[in-house]
């Protein structure tokens, strides 16, 4: 009686571990979160952010594709009027009179290598 009622906690116990352990956190029910679009993918599908996917492009630094990897990656995307603001404060006609290397530094200076949200902005 006594192994029976040992082996049944040790099969409920291990039952417990599979079942908390089967679970990780980002499990959000739509298939494990490979469908979520990348920064990117999001920007390329904003009409406001068509100057910082050009900017992205035209940098320094392949910005593009490793905007695209798993980051985790926060973009305070500057949107078109931030970037006809930033063109006219410096003398610039367009992105193209931009130098690849100061367009890279000024997009690097908008990107955390963190998880941040908005909330979390003061």
């Amino acid at each position: 009686m006594k192994k029976t009622v040992l082996l049944l906690r040790m099969f409920f116990l291990g039952l417990l571990f599979l079942s908390a352990t089967a679970c990780s956190d980002d499990d959000d029910g739509n298939g494990g979160g490979s469908d979520d679009p990348n920064i990117v993918e999001v920007a390329l599908g904003t009409p406001e952010l068509a100057s910082l996917v050009a900017a992205l492009q035209a940098a320094d630094g392949d910005l593009v594709n490793l905007l695209q990897t798993d980051g985790p990656f926060t973009v305070l995307a500057p949107n078109n009027a931030a970037f006809t603001t930033f063109l006219a404060a410096n003398g610039f006609d367009s992105l193209d009179d931009v130098p690849t290397d100061v367009l890279e530094a000024v997009l690097l200076n908008h990107v955390l290598q963190a998880d941040v949200s908005s909330s979390d902005l003061a």
